[in-house]
């Protein structure tokens, strides 16, 4: 078996967790308990490891339990092979992470050293989520596949936020001229199709593993198609980037006077959707819950698989998944992941329906921030 991607843990005064020093199985790794024991903040320990952030809250000082000073998680990880300590510290003024004893630049590094699969509750929503909320989904997801596509998703938000600076400036008549908005016209053009191109072929790098597991997960009932849906629809996967940009070209130059009128930059990448056709329609209109639940389940083991595709072994973080499926597609989770070479770490209130005996892991119980058995 292959080593733990995540080895050790070791949480000091986090959130109800006074102290937990914990070693993990390299398969499955089980967190059984009520509600506000402390499971899914053993979850939010090992997600800022590799994220530098909370998935619950902005607010890093929360955190920090009631009382205390600061907060500590550190963590034992293996990476290609390669063993690392990460040390990450808390207290009210912010945060500071090492790697080996030395801070890591940039921060986007520790995606690679951790490359994390979450899942709450809340990841049900996607499709019917904001586009904006979907766009950060998927550049996100991308980013654990590409290098180049996370430095070209920082470089575009601030052209994009330079122009509207400039458009502002433009309508306010503190500058008369536009050469200086062709300038940023011409960088968003540019990485504008740098960014549609790696979209398109992330996406479709993804649809085939995201469509085999939506078809296990459902028994066959349904098919489904993951589809990225740029903002300008006179570009597809078929064009190279030259031919992109020079789309994206064209439609700035036509709606420059409405850019102004309007105080927006109404072209670019940063308007993109995804969608999900099922049957042919729309998951957002049509979908019952249980096709949402499916839909997002498949979608983050084809991500798993993807990470995997990249030779890095993923982690898996579930809360409380099993709780969004009936126990027939529980299982049919379950047997996707035991199959799939990462390391799973699952919150659940109760182990009911889960076949503990036919997967290789550890059973940790939790009350009140310590584990019990």
């Amino acid at each position: 078996m292959e080593p733990s991607p995540i080895e050790k843990l070791r949480v000091e005064n986090f959130r109800n967790i006074a102290s937990l020093n914990l070693s993990f199985h390299p398969a499955f790794n089980f967190f059984f308990g009520e509600n506000a024991q402390g499971k899914t903040a053993l979850l939010e320990a090992l997600y800022l490891l590799s994220e530098l952030r909370s998935f619950r809250t902005q607010d890093l000082s929360s955190l920090i339990r009631h009382g205390q000073a600061n907060a500590t998680v550190d963590a034992a990880v293996d990476s290609e092979g390669i063993r690392y300590e990460i040390k990450l510290g808390l207290t009210p003024q912010g945060k500071e992470v090492f790697v080996n004893g030395k801070t890591p630049r940039p921060y986007r590094r520790l995606r690679r050293l951790v490359p994390l699969i979450l899942f709450t509750p809340e990841s049900v929503r996607l499709f019917r989520a904001s586009p904006g909320d979907r766009r950060s989904y998927f550049d996100h997801s991308f980013c654990l596949l590409s290098e180049g596509f996370s430095q070209d998703v920082e470089e575009y938000g601030r052209v994009v936020k330079q122009k509207k600076h400039l458009i502002e400036q433009i309508r306010e008549g503190k500058r008369s001229s536009r050469s200086e908005k062709e300038i940023w016209d011409e960088k968003l053009a540019e990485l504008g199709a740098k960014l549609s191109a790696q979209r398109f072929h992330w996406t479709g790098r993804l649809s085939p593993d995201f469509q085999s597991h939506f078809e296990r997960l459902s028994g066959g009932e349904w098919g489904a198609d993951l589809h990225y849906r740029p903002h300008l629809s006179r570009i597809g996967p078929e064009l190279g980037i030259e031919e992109i940009q020079e789309r994206f070209r064209e439609e700035i130059r036509n709606r420059e006077d409405e850019e102004i009128e309007r105080n927006q930059v109404l072209v670019g990448p940063h308007r993109d959707d995804w969608e999900v056709l099922l049957m042919g329609e729309r998951l957002k209109e049509e979908g019952s819950q249980g096709q949402h639940r499916i839909t997002v389940a498949a979608l983050k083991l084809a991500e798993l698989e993807g990470v995997r595709h990249q030779g890095l072994r993923p982690v898996a973080l579930f809360d409380d998944l099993l709780s969004e499926l009936d126990e027939r597609r529980n299982r049919k989770v379950l047997e996707e992941l035991a199959k799939t070479p990462c390391q799973v770490f699952l919150t659940s209130v109760a182990p009911g329906g889960i076949p503990l005996e036919e997967l290789k892991g550890e059973i940790f119980q939790i009350e009140g921030g310590i584990v019990v058995k």
